[in-house]
């Protein structure tokens, strides 16, 4: 809990970036009737799923929809947004940024926030359902904390559980090289070792490997990382490595005369966090009491 507190205050002096300009706050009866009109406008599904806050507070900065689209489709989709006479401006950075019109916009409902009588409607590209647990937020007065601030503890434990960092050290303080787990927002947890070295301020680490590359070992597979034609021909030492193969990327992994780069081991039948985290999304707070005491009641003597 202690982290979760240090999270959020850390969070709390952070500001959003990306923000429209013209763009105001919304009024939760305004959400439905312009997402609605929005939904026959674009012929997309967005009340079903939109993220974080949105509907559960009074008032909302923007609103933030998933979107289940391919990473090959968003220009087309970003196409399509932009001949849509609805949607007044649009960019794009990691999410397409939109601004559109309120639909039943109320000047009389006022917040400390700007009120414009347009508002910021963000697609993020990605799986609805993961999405909702990723960037869940609760309603007033359901909790204090947000699913980022688990998202930011999960990702903090991933990162300092059993980590190994090695005694020797680059300039600014920080290991050479580093084993630890990784969370991520879209795969869950995965182990990866870093090898630490800038070119400015520790040009030595790894030197001997710079000047002799067939010391760093490029692990190649149709099933592995797709790497850049000028890594191909600056790395001749290759291996062919299947990263389905658990006891040959334990193999790989521990030779000591060479610097093996590239995915090791990848099992893309395991279960991953947000498999189980879209559980039951959509249940009740009841409904998620009944289950807690459900379980706690099988331990019970």
């Amino acid at each position: 809990m202690r982290l979760l507190e240090v999270t959020k205050q850390r969070l709390e002096t952070l500001n959003e970036s990306g923000s429209m300009s013209g763009v105001g706050a919304i009024h939760i009866d305004e959400i439905e009737p312009t997402l609605d009109y929005l939904e026959k406008s674009l012929g997309m599904d967005l009340k079903n799923n939109v993220l974080g806050s949105v509907g559960k507070k009074e008032f909302s900065g923007d609103i933030d929809v998933a979107i289940d689209v391919e990473p090959e489709a968003i220009p087309e989709l970003l196409d399509k947004l932009k001949t849509n006479p609805d949607i007044i401006d649009i960019a794009k950075t990691s999410v397409i940024i939109t601004k559109v019109k309120i639909a039943n916009y109320d000047a009389n409902k006022t917040t400390d926030k700007a009120r414009t009588g347009y508002v910021q409607l963000d697609f993020m590209p990605g799986n609805p359902g993961w999405m909702k647990t990723y960037y869940h937020s609760p309603a007033d007065g359901e909790s204090l904390y947000k699913g980022v601030y688990r998202n930011i503890m999960l990702a903090t434990i991933a990162a300092l559980y059993n980590r190994k960092d090695s005694e020797e050290k680059v300039e600014d303080g920080r290991s050479l090289e580093s084993e630890q787990y990784l969370f991520s927002p879209t795969k869950g947890f995965s182990f990866v070792r870093i090898f630490q070295r800038c070119p400015i301020f520790s040009e030595e680490c790894f030197a001997e490997a710079v000047e002799d590359p067939s010391l760093v070992q490029l692990i190649e597979h149709e099933n592995g990382l797709e790497v850049p034609e000028s890594g191909t021909r600056l790395y001749k030492n290759k291996v062919t490595h299947d990263p389905s193969n658990l006891v040959q990327a334990m193999a790989v992994a521990n030779q000591t005369d060479v610097l093996p780069i590239g995915l090791l081991y990848q099992n893309e039948d395991m279960p991953i966090y947000n498999d189980y985290s879209s559980v039951g999304i959509h249940a009740t707070p009841e409904d998620k009491m009944n289950a807690l005491n459900y379980q706690l009641d099988r331990f019970a003597i």
